[in-house]
């Protein structure tokens, strides 16, 4: 029996065989709930990390509905969106499987190729996807819905797109759709998105591709409502904000934080941010982000090497980077910096300023974490031609991205990718990475035998000579581990 009411929001799994009891909220497709339902439709959540049994779940509906909605990135979710589509369309032919966020924005006309895969969304989803169930549940002309890519009779067609919307004329995130013993919320801890895009010029990030080099951000007394309600609601205790750039605009800043305080919402809460947004701050702003709640803050250095960061038009410097670890020890706030391993052009040489940096940084924060992210070629960003030069093969099919799978970023020893897609001639960083995290940041193991012990104290030791002499040759550690593995 088809439904002109229900809709399917479909969230696939991020990492192939992640399978768990409970997960962050997919805010990508709550954020189109609260329209939806404006409409009159009925929403329905299937996040996947929490499922197994496709078929089954997909059988257990009661009729068909309007559409199916995927969220997709370039990872693992092309391979796991892939699967539940085929299922949807083997219990549900005539029912559409529209696929929407980073994968079909960026590859439209890789991601409209495949089979399984009937519309694309374009960009901001919210009023585009809105504007397409009203069409599909009304029969209505899908060329006049700007926005997305559609099949027609045997064609693939292109609708123009739509300009990015004010996050202020959207309705709230609807965490009401959430299965809350599958959810995160359920024990105090939610993820939240105050604001979208960023104005800067980095290389390597696909941010521009959505909204431009436009930085979109909700009012600061949305941003309490919504924190509050989280919180007398769902008993939440921290929130993790998505934002790309937190401290863009420091009047919004400090209304937040003030408001946070005289509304008694005692949460704790971890941000991400610029170095050179952040040291524009004040010192009594600093303290009245602390007295607020603020937990931990992640910035991305990306490297200790200055000629790195200029060649990624990153915007920043390595003094910056120093001067913001001083003054968050200052403040007893926790701090993450993230680094770039293989950076296309960068030689093993700027890789270990970048090693040598990090011992400087980690004397000035001593609980300053840090964490190693592989550099991915990322469809359509201003690194594309060094990429090409690096041994990047861009795939050209559906199936090509598909193998395209970010490893655990926290290892980037560990990370792999198919031969078809990238000649890879960067052993050496993986290898410099190795002994960094065994040499100086993986705590001591709490319990062990005395030879497992002792083995770890000799790995740790030689990791450490290794990177304070710049020697990595004959690296027999490395190469036994790249076996087991």
């Amino acid at each position: 029996m088809k439904s002109n009411k229900t809709v399917i929001l479909v969230y696939p799994r991020l990492i192939e065989g992640d399978r768990r009891d409970k997960a962050p909220p997919p805010l990508s497709l709550l954020s189109l709930s609260g329209s939806l339902k404006k409409l009159g439709k009925e929403v329905k959540l299937y996040d996947l990390r929490c499922y197994d049994d496709y078929e089954a779940l997909l059988r257990a509906l009661p009729e068909s509905p309007v559409c199916f909605g995927l969220s997709a990135m370039v990872s693992n979710q092309i391979r796991d969106g892939v699967a539940f589509s085929e299922a949807a369309h083997k219990i549900f032919p005539s029912v559409p499987i529209v696929w929407g966020g980073w994968f079909p924005t960026t590859l439209p006309d890789i991601a409209i190729s495949h089979s399984a895969v009937d519309i694309l969304v374009r960009g901001q989803g919210e009023v585009t996807f809105t504007e397409l169930v009203r069409t599909l549940a009304t029969g209505g002309d899908l060329a006049a819905v700007k926005g997305i890519v559609y099949k027609e009779k045997g064609q693939v067609l292109k609708n123009p797109m739509r300009n990015p919307v004010d996050l202020n004329d959207l309705p709230p995130i609807d965490y009401t759709l959430l299965d809350m013993p599958r959810s995160t919320i359920g024990d105090g801890m939610a993820n939240y998105v105050s604001s979208a895009g960023c104005p800067y010029n980095c290389k390597f990030c696909d941010v521009q591709l959505v909204f431009g080099k436009k930085w979109m951000a909700l009012h600061a007394g949305r941003v309490l409502d919504d924190i509050e309600r989280l919180v007398k609601e769902y008993g939440v205790h921290t929130v993790d904000f998505y934002d790309d750039n937190f401290f863009v605009n420091r009047q919004r800043l400090r209304e937040i934080m003030q408001g946070l305080i005289s509304r008694n919402l005692s949460i704790r809460w971890i941000a991400n941010g610029r170095v050179d947004q952040f040291i524009r701050l004040e010192e009594e702003d600093i303290a009245l982000i602390r007295k607020a709640g603020c937990q931990t803050l992640t910035f991305g250095a990306e490297s200790g090497n200055q000629k790195t960061l200029d060649f990624l038009q990153k915007g920043t410097r390595i003094e910056q980077i120093e001067e913001t670890a001083r003054r968050l020890r200052n403040h007893d706030i926790l701090i993450r910096y993230n680094f770039l391993v293989g950076v296309p052009g960068e030689t093993p040489a700027d890789f270990q300023k970048t090693l040598q940096f990090i011992l400087k940084i980690k004397s000035i924060h001593p609980g300053l974490s840090i964490v190693f992210y592989y550099y991915m070629p990322v469809p359509e960003t201003q690194l594309t031609e060094e990429d090409i030069k690096m041994g990047f093969k861009e795939p050209d099919t559906f199936e090509g991205w598909s193998k395209c799978i970010i490893g655990d970023v926290t290892q980037p020893w560990s990370f792999h990718v198919d031969e078809s897609i990238m000649v890879d001639r960067r052993d050496t960083f993986k290898v410099m990475s190795y002994y960094f995290w065994r040499g100086y940041l993986l705590p001591d193991p709490e319990d062990g035998s005395f030879f497992w012990g002792a083995r770890w104290r000799i790995v740790k030791m030689l990791g450490r000579l290794r990177v304070r002499t710049g020697f990595y040759a004959c690296p027999v550690e490395w190469n036994r581990f790249r076996r087991r593995r």
